[in-house]
């Protein structure tokens, strides 16, 4: 009788299909001569290719109801609720009330390029979603001032140059952003850098998102703050990440309406209603 595989075996398979995808989609960029924006691209049909078919991925900029823009992001993955979207490489303007989750791509992570992704998420997380009255929101009371707040902001990288504990230091001493409705937001959720592993922010230990070490002298406490895990399976806690952190949210009112009243009532208008708690 054959024994039934543990689930580390089978995300060790998952993940080698999940490499295997993304080389694929590597090679062909290369053959194709693409450049500069090349790797980025790879990422987005990556994750179009294994997410819900719910959820689309493209690439551009994300704008709240107060009008705040988040510049240029690498990777926007759009609900169900966004009204339009671009080509998956065309740079788009996306409503934030439709986006689940946005994310940078490094071909090579230095404390340089681990700045710059830390200034990216720093100018995104200022957005702020609108909340209707009779919204539904499904999660942990520990994601309602972080998540549902603003989405999750994720690095992937492809190459490192940074010592695990400087990563985690510098992310921890980043500046973090003023929340109205909460705990100050860091800039950046999480960082994965293949073949190597992936850094986590727990937060206060409390969210969707949590760990709770089984030795140690942590041993049994849940996690909190930014957390080092030596990873071979990258992308599949990427994928996983992805679906524990992104917001679920059943809208009531089309999302489109509120940013239309706003334009029409013009550039002083504030959000067509207040954030509301459901």
């Amino acid at each position: 009788m054959l024994e039934s595989p543990n689930l580390l075996s089978m995300l060790a398979v998952t993940q080698k299909r999940l490499q295997d995808s993304l080389e694929q989609a590597r090679a062909t960029f290369q053959h194709r001569g693409v450049r500069g924006g090349g790797v980025e691209s790879e990422v987005r049909h990556f994750l179009q290719n294994h997410l819900p078919r719910s959820l689309s991925v493209g690439t551009g900029e994300a704008i709240d109801q107060s009008d705040t823009r988040s510049g240029q992001l690498d990777i926007v993955i759009s609900n169900e609720y966004q009204p339009f979207r671009a080509g998956i490489d065309d740079p788009g303007l996306f409503l934030l009330e439709g986006v689940s989750a946005v994310g940078e791509v490094k071909s090579s992570l230095t404390t340089g390029t681990l700045q710059e992704t830390i200034d990216i998420g720093t100018r995104f997380k200022a957005l702020r979603l609108t909340h209707q009255e009779n919204d539904t929101r499904w999660g942990y009371p520990g994601d309602s001032g972080r998540f549902y707040t603003c989405p999750p902001f994720f690095l992937i990288a492809f190459d490192n140059h940074v010592a695990p504990q400087t990563l985690i230091d510098r992310l921890q001493q980043a500046p973090r952003i003023p929340n109205e409705t909460g705990p100050d937001l860091c800039p950046v959720d999480a960082v994965f850098i293949l073949g190597r592993g992936r850094a986590l922010d727990y937060d206060n230990g409390e969210g969707v998102v949590g760990w709770i070490p089984s030795e140690g002298p942590w041993a049994g406490v849940p996690a909190t703050g930014w957390v080092w895990h030596e990873d071979d399976a990258v992308l599949v806690h990427l994928l996983m990440w992805l679906d524990l952190a992104m917001p679920r949210i059943n809208r009531v009112a089309p999302i489109a309406k509120h940013y239309l009243n706003r334009a029409m009532r013009g550039p002083a208008a504030g959000p067509a209603s207040e954030p509301s708690s459901t």
